[in-house]
C-alpha cells in the first residue's frame, strides 16, 4: 500500500462500521482527529506531517443502521393488526408521539374486537354455550 486512499480502503474493509478516519503522510490511521494531529506535530523524526480525512461510503457503514423516523414508525404502528403486535412494538418505543398513536391503535383494535369487526362475531351472535344456558 503506497497511498492514503489504498490505506483508507483497506481500513474500511476491515472495520466497516467506522464512519471517518484520518490518515497521516506516513500512512498511520487514526479514528480521532486529536490523536492524528498530535502524531503529525510530535513524531520522532521531527518532521511536520499532514493528514487527509476519509469517510466510509460503503453500504455496511453504521449510518445505514439508523432508526426510522417518527413519521415512519407512526405509520407502521397504525398498520398493525393485533393488540399483541402493537404492545410488542411499543415495548421499546420511547417517542411520546408514537406511543400515543400506539395506545390509540390498541383502543381502536379493542373496540373493533367488541363489535366483532375482527372476523369474530360478538358473543351474543356466536351461539356460545354460556349464552344458551342463560336463555
Amino acid at each position: 500500500m503506497k497511498n492514503k486512499k489504498e490505506v483508507a480502503a483497506a481500513y474500511f474493509k476491515a472495520y466497516p462500521k467506522t464512519e471517518k478516519i484520518y490518515v497521516s503522510d506516513d500512512l498511520q490511521v487514526f479514528t480521532s482527529k486529536n490523536l492524528c494531529e498530535l502524531h503529525c506535530n510530535t513524531n520522532r523524526i521531527g518532521k511536520q506531517y499532514s493528514y487527509q480525512v476519509f469517510e466510509n461510503t460503503t453500504k455496511s457503514s453504521s449510518k445505514k443502521n439508523t432508526k426510522p423516523s417518527v413519521d415512519d414508525r407512526i405509520k407502521a404502528v397504525k398498520e398493525l393488526a393485533t393488540v399483541a403486535d402493537v404492545n410488542k412494538f411499543l415495548k421499546l418505543e420511547k417517542a411520546k408521539a408514537v406511543r400515543k398513536v400506539g395506545l390509540d391503535r390498541i383502543h381502536q383494535l379493542q373496540k373493533a374486537d367488541k363489535n366483532g369487526k375482527n372476523g369474530t362475531p360478538p358473543p351474543e351472535s356466536r351461539g356460545d354455550k354460556k349464552n344458551k344456558k342463560n336463555k
